[in-house]
């Protein structure tokens, strides 16, 4: 719903000291891994323009 509105998948939190991206704070949060989304929610971030850098 966010991305079909146009959200920036690259804006930068800043949160931990550091500005992060959604999919480094996604790859790097243990919630999402435990519910075993990680992988999902990456290809929908890249799809739709995420940098993975």
């Amino acid at each position: 719903m966010l991305l079909d509105a146009g959200a920036d998948v690259n804006v930068a939190a800043e949160v931990y000291a550091g500005g992060f991206t959604t999919i480094a704070l996604l790859i790097t949060s243990a919630h999402p891994a435990q519910a075993t989304v990680v992988h999902e929610v990456v290809k929908v971030l890249i799809a739709a323009g995420a940098n993975t850098d």
